[in-house]
């Protein structure tokens, strides 16, 4: 198969920088840096969700205690996945990835709930 290019010059085209594949290494650095991010505003939204749990009144507090006590379990488990998926050679780490994709799933849901 041919790629074309409609009004591409040979001089444009040598001009265009190189492409480079993805390797296995970044891909998993990336994954492991987005997630990282993820989970540090989650962190910061649960201490937001204490905070207003601890100036509550008795009815909301019942509440925001119980979404804290959600919360403070799937950050437990998305760090935990994320950290098998750390300790794996980089020859396998995708076959994590689908463990931290569901406990961040889970959180997202339940960072949701809580808004709610």
């Amino acid at each position: 198969g041919k790629l074309l290019m409609p009004g591409a010059t040979k001089a444009m085209v040598k001009g265009m920088p190189a492409f480079t594949y993805a390797s296995d290494t970044m891909r998993r650095d990336e994954f492991i840096a987005a997630t990282n991010k993820e989970i540090a505003l989650a962190k910061t939204r649960l201490a937001e969700l204490r905070s207003a749990a601890a100036t509550a009144t008795a009815d909301g507090k019942d509440s925001l205690s119980a979404h804290v006590t959600t919360l403070e379990g799937d950050l437990q488990v998305a760090d935990a996945k994320l950290g098998e998926l750390k300790r794996a050679s980089i020859q396998r780490w995708t076959a994590f990835e689908a463990d931290v994709n569901a406990a961040m799933a889970h959180l997202r849901q339940s960072l949701h709930n809580a808004k709610s």
